[in-house]
């Protein structure tokens, strides 16, 4: 168990969140139309806080993030790379085998987003070095910027995965 490796063990969890912003539809006359959208996503929480809000870095802004409920091939995706299965988007795993958390807010896997190593190790699983990463680029932690790194039991993990698949329309078969 995670107690006896001397590790603080957090408790993974869901979250349903509805977020409104404004995205460019089409240029016209040198000008851009931009149209409302709203969105719900799946967050994730750790002890009961939504991720966003426990890392939250200085001018990086993951508020409206998370497993794209209109998109459920995406999530899935994502979803299985953080389970340990593979997958062959190119933007569900980063080259470096780091797995995207959430995408940045403007929705691009390639703009800047959230990361993390997934690890399983025997009842444990831990997401290492949570951090700001592009997708192209390997991660490199730097000093001034925050990494976290957190660890769930692997039966509550699992849990959580499946509740998501469930949550999400997709089951608990290949995305």
């Amino acid at each position: 168990m995670g107690a006896d490796l001397g590790l603080i063990v957090h408790r993974l969890g869901l979250c349903e969140v509805t977020h409104s912003f404004e995205r460019p539809k089409r240029r016209f006359m040198r000008r851009s139309v931009v149209e409302e959208v709203t969105v719900t996503t799946l967050a994730w929480t750790i002890d009961g806080v939504p991720l966003t809000q426990v890392w939250q870095p200085e001018g990086v802004y993951f508020g409206t993030s998370g497993l794209y409920l209109d998109d459920p091939a995406v999530a899935a995706a994502m979803l299985r790379v953080q389970a340990g299965s593979p997958v062959e988007l190119p933007w569900a795993q980063f080259d470096d085998g780091r797995v995207p958390l959430y995408p940045c807010h403007c929705w691009d896997p390639w703009c800047v987003g959230l990361s993390t190593r997934v690890r399983t190790e025997g009842d444990v699983v831990r997401w290492d070095e949570v951090g700001e990463q592009q997708a192209d680029v390997p991660f490199v932690g730097r000093p001034e910027r925050r990494t976290e790194t957190f660890v769930f039991e692997r039966a509550q993990y699992e849990a959580v995965i499946l509740e998501a698949r469930e949550r999400l329309g997709i089951g608990d078969g290949p995305a």
